[in-house]
């Protein structure tokens, strides 16, 4: 289960924690610098520094977006956290800057102390060896105490004797930094020793940090993947098999393998050419095919692959396949067709081309019907990006095909591109490609279907809703609502956690139970740190039905031993094993569900919280007796689990029952989702012009098509003995049955 735990508490331990850790290798330099602050208490403009306080606050955190850069200062004048958004200390204080001054406090670190003068607006940060060191000493064992005293009260599960030894350490290592302190010269010897217990103090807080956050049992862990494009070299089935062995280790649990990219396949196909990056490579018992060694070599493993599909980008000046028609290009409003972009270009597929879009449907199903993938994903389902701002406009979708069949369709005449230079004009042309999208959307999404139902359709969407409808035409919420969508994962790519958390749970309410939604991050790429990294796993984990992690070579950046990345996701969010949610054994969810309800009611029991546990109980029994087989039977649970939400009351504790109270939330919103999504599937259901029909009205069960459980396939290795071993224990569990059977027949 999701073990979720009050953010507030997660919020009150950043405040003191920081995102921040101090590292051990830190440079100790001595720093003094002044910088000047260009507001107080005001919002955060371009290259600002702005000063604020308590009063600005909101909800305990920095008021300004997640672009800039910012420290938090406590009431003696040290730094206690760096980040993207930082909390406030109400006696403190918070420096956020952008441009220029996002750059000079990006070379702040915890401990340093900031002097600031209100009437001048000048702010001095100083460093220096002994003082600096002794604060990131303290600080950080504060910080580990904290989250020491608070981890019996977080409701998660942990290994307690782990953290017992960790804080151990760390507060010995306190001990002897506290002797140090008191000397008033310090030695070589001296300084050595206070750097290397200063770092680790920050290592094993760090640990602690991992150990004791939030994991979940029913978790979707995926991550983006270019072939062969990590340190574990892939030119080889072994190769293959090694990395996809560290991924299984790491705890991911769904991989979107890159296989339509730069106009290519991945794989074999009849239809596009295979990408050369991984056409002439030797899988041994698979020949050349490394998407086919991948993907049965992911399955033994119990990872699912999805195809991960870059629908309307052509390629590139270094790939542009052959199979692409020079007519398909699209122009940008200048009339080019090498789309800008910090890769030195792209080409960008016509969406309102009819043979565009059965070329890459006929693609799609082709793959689905000869590879054994789980879902397909659809990204860059969308326009190159617009800013009518700039001369001249950034814009894209110009073509004699397309601007024809815009003013065809639209009723208009003249030059398009003298039209969008009026607010009607503009708008008729967004709404118009905003719709070749959405009707791509539908196309691409039933051909997926149309080969198997259970497929998943996701999509790598713009995380802000309305910044991807206008700027990049990708209707979301009409995606969602007519049914085209599994599952969205928003590309939440920044350092802040709280817009991880805010564009996640706006998705999620836009798309209103009709898709599930994952988060997107990408904090590693971007060059934050391990710790920004982990907290935003921890926010997709308890936000949504998971994090969608991009990409997996900023994870597994070493041949051999683990990085510090794998090492904080083993330890920290992925250190229990989960159950995918998109799995289509839906019974195999709920028992894991009703597993984690009834280890919740018995921690309430140890803890003396529940006088009885018996009514709970016995309606959890209930709902167990249903079996999953129709829309009907997901909503006769939800009823009970509505009904164990009101018997809730009786668990005394507010933390237990707050978790009980969210798993139920969680559990009826997985259910919902799957109702939506098995009316659509099965075309019981069409959202887009029917309103949900009764669920009692509907088939019988029996009625319905059945979901079929799917286990991984035995490896190799266990389909000799194993295999063989396990027929003759079931005949002979037969023969038993027989006999006991007989005897029985024969005594009556």
């Amino acid at each position: 289960m999701k073990k979720i735990i009050l953010l507030t508490l997660i919020l009150a331990i950043s405040v003191l924690s920081g995102i921040t850790i101090i590292q051990a290798n830190e440079n100790p330099e001595e720093l003094n610098i002044t910088l000047n602050i260009t507001g107080i208490n005001v919002e955060r403009g371009a290259g600002a520094l702005i000063y604020y306080d308590k009063t600005s606050y909101k909800n305990g955190k920095s008021p300004a977006n997640g672009w800039g850069y910012e420290v938090s200062v406590n009431k003696d004048g040290y730094i206690v956290e760096v980040s993207s958004n930082v909390s406030g200390l109400i006696d403190g204080f918070i420096l956020s800057g952008h441009g220029d001054n996002k750059t000079a406090l990006m070379k702040l670190a915890v401990g340093d102390k900031v002097i600031v003068d209100l009437s001048t607006k000048k702010a001095t940060i100083t460093r220096t060896f002994k003082e600096s060191m002794f604060a990131k000493a303290k600080i950080n064992y504060d910080k580990a105490v904290l989250i020491y005293e608070e981890s019996e009260n977080l409701c998660i599960d942990y290994d307690k004797e782990e953290v017992e030894r960790v804080f151990e350490e760390i507060t010995t290592s306190y001990e002897l930094i506290s002797k140090l302190s008191s000397k008033e010269t310090l030695t070589d010897d001296d300084r050595n020793l206070l750097i290397e217990n200063v770092g680790l103090i920050a290592k094993d807080y760090e640990k602690l940090i991992y150990l004791t956050s939030p994991t979940s049992n029913i978790d979707l862990r995926a991550v983006w993947h270019r072939p062969r494009s990590c340190a574990i070299d892939e030119n080889t089935l072994d190769g293959v098999k090694t990395f996809l062995k560290r991924v299984k280790e790491c705890g991911f649990n769904v991989i979107f393998l890159e296989t339509y990219w730069n106009g290519y396949f991945t794989g074999v196909s009849e239809i596009v050419d295979t990408h050369p990056r991984v056409r002439n490579l030797n899988m041994g018992e698979y020949g050349n095919d490394y998407l086919k060694a991948f993907i049965t070599e992911a399955a033994y493993l119990g990872i699912d692959v999805h195809a991960w599909c870059h629908t309307f980008n052509a390629g590139s000046t270094s790939y542009l396949s052959n199979n692409i028609k020079e007519e398909w290009l699209l122009e940008t409003y200048t009339g080019v067709k090498l789309h800008p972009n910090e890769y030195s270009g792209a080409y960008y597929l016509d969406p309102s081309n009819d043979e565009v879009i059965s070329y890459m449907a006929n693609i799609y199903i082709e793959m689905m019907e000869n590879y054994d993938f789980k879902g397909l994903q659809l990204d860059y389902i969308r326009y190159w990006d617009n800013d009518f701002n700039q001369t001249p406009y950034r814009d894209s979708g110009y073509g004699e095909l397309s601007e024809n069949k815009f003013l065809r369709e639209t009723g208009l005449s003249g030059d398009v591109k003298e039209i969008v230079k009026t607010v009607s004009g503009r708008e008729k042309w967004n709404a118009w490609r905003c719709e070749n999208i959405t009707k791509a959307v539908e196309k691409l999404s039933s051909a997926v279907k149309s080969v198997n139902k259970d497929l998943i359709v996701s999509a790598a969407v713009v995380s802000n809703p309305n910044q991807a409808k206008s700027t990049y035409m990708q209707d979301l919420q009409k995606w969602a609502k007519n049914g085209y969508i599994d599952l969205f994962c928003p590309m939440i790519y920044t350092g802040s956690v709280d817009q991880v958390e805010r564009f996640t749970l706006e998705l999620v309410s836009l798309v209103n139970e009709m898709s599930f939604v994952s988060s997107g991050i990408a904090p590693l790429y971007y060059g934050y740190s391990n710790e920004t990294n982990h907290a935003q796993m921890v926010c997709g984990t308890i936000n949504s039905i998971g994090t969608s992690y991009f990409a997996s070579h900023n994870i597994f950046t070493s041949k051999g031993e683990l990085t510090e990345a794998e090492s904080s996701i083993i330890n920290g969010v992925y250190r229990n094993n989960a159950v995918n949610p998109l799995t289509i054994n839906i019974q195999e969810v709920l028992d894991v569900y009703y597993n984690s309800l009834e280890s919740i009611l018995n921690r309430a029991k140890d803890k003396e919280n529940i006088s009885d546990i018996t009514t709970l109980q016995s309606i959890i029994d209930s709902a167990k007796q249903i079996l999953p087989s129709s829309p009907k039977e997901y909503n006769d649970i939800i009823t009970q689990l509505g009904v164990l939400k009101v018997y809730s009351s009786i668990i005394e504790d507010e933390n237990i029952k707050n978790e009980f109270i969210k798993l139920l939330d969680e559990m009826s919103h997985y259910l919902n989702v799957k109702i939506n999504r098995y009316l659509t599937d099965n075309k019981l259901w069409n959202p887009a012009t029917e309103q949900r029909p009764n669920l009692n009205d509907l088939l019988k069960p029996n009625d319905y098509p059945v979901d079929t459980p799917t286990t991984p396939p035995a490896s190799p290795s266990e389909d000799g003995c194993t295999k063989g071993l396990l027929n003759v224990i079931g005949c002979l569990v037969m023969t038993l049955c027989i006999l006991i059977t007989f005897r029985k027949i024969k005594k009556y």
